[in-house]
């Protein structure tokens, strides 16, 4: 049990960064982008794109924040009961 519950943590963390990165780099790229790039079609929906994909990231890192913190307190509730 302790062995799924640190691989669970260790998924959980390499997500959470991977997401913060992705969500940073997206919400920052598409502004130099736009400014220095003449404005068309294809710019504007590449921004946009790249823009929703950072919404998508902060929406996975919350996800899985609440999931992880649910087993970490299913396996505090197991430790509990085994003491008991």
């Amino acid at each position: 049990m302790i062995v799924d519950l640190r691989t669970n943590m260790e998924i959980y963390k390499r997500w959470k960064t991977v997401s913060i990165v992705f969500m940073i780099v997206s919400f920052v790229l598409p502004v130099p982008f736009l400014v220095s790039v003449p404005v068309n079609a294809i710019n504007t929906i590449l921004a946009i794109l790249f823009f929703i994909g950072g919404i998508v990231f902060f929406i996975l890192m919350v996800f899985f924040d609440r999931r992880y913190d649910s087993n970490k307190s299913k396996a505090s509730d197991i430790s509990m009961r085994r003491r008991l």
